[in-house]
């Protein structure tokens, strides 16, 4: 890494504290043109197969460069048919790799992304898409949420995995049931955001045949409500 552009250091909140994350980042747009395309794949590519003996301190900006390349507009470009024959001719990272990182890319900012880890990071989306909460896994992060009684910091990779598969294993909602679910989170979220709370998340949570509302804000802000 060059001394002029320092690694963002990662965070260390305490457990329990919500964190500020700050705005997502917007990923590089994708080259007008065909020959543009073309002459920044090959670039992407170059600087991957530099960083990937790195790929444990670089994964972000090799997610970064793969997200880019995964667009049909590049892949097409560079002569493939589609994103998985592209990783498997140029041999760059494996496909599981490839779409962890990017999953990752797309789902926090650099710093977060960093002190998750590329494993974390990644399991804490599949939680997400696993259940029908009313977040997205950043939001989770930023709360410090509880999730099957431990605080997403205090989290092993085991623990989410056990907890994807609990979410995944109950009876499925219906759509409806799911839309009703999230409807009414997302109302008293913004309620109690609007009171006060800016921090507040409200999750709408599928507990075997019941739905239950979890509720994660900084105590301060609770103190300001319950006025």
């Amino acid at each position: 890494m060059s001394p002029n552009n320092p690694r963002t250091p990662p965070l260390r909140p305490r457990a329990g504290t919500s964190i500020n994350l700050g705005p997502q980042v917007p990923l590089p747009p994708v080259p007008a043109t065909a020959r543009a395309a073309r002459i920044r794949g090959e670039e992407l590519i170059a600087d991957i197969a530099e960083r990937r003996e790195r790929i444990e301190e670089d994964f972000y900006e090799i997610g970064v460069n793969l997200q880019q390349l995964s667009q049909k507009r590049m892949y097409s470009a560079l002569g493939y048919d589609n994103f998985d024959a592209l990783l498997k001719a140029r041999k760059m990272v494996t496909r599981i790799q490839a779409y962890k990182m990017v999953t990752v890319v797309e789902a926090y900012p650099k710093a977060v992304a960093l002190r998750l880890g590329v494993e974390k990071g990644y399991l804490l989306v599949r939680y997400t898409a696993a259940t029908p909460a009313a977040d997205v896994a950043r939001h989770l992060v930023q709360a410090n949420a509880v999730i099957d009684g431990k605080r997403i910091n205090g989290m092993t990779l085991a623990d989410i995995r056990n907890a994807t598969k609990r979410v995944t294993a109950a009876p499925r909602p219906t759509d409806a049931e799911t839309r009703h679910a999230r409807g009414i989170a997302r109302t008293l979220q913004a309620k109690m955001r609007r009171r006060g709370a800016p921090s507040a998340v409200v999750r709408a949570e599928r507990s075997g045949a019941k739905w239950k509302l979890r509720v994660e804000l900084d105590l301060d802000e609770g103190e300001v409500l319950g006025r």
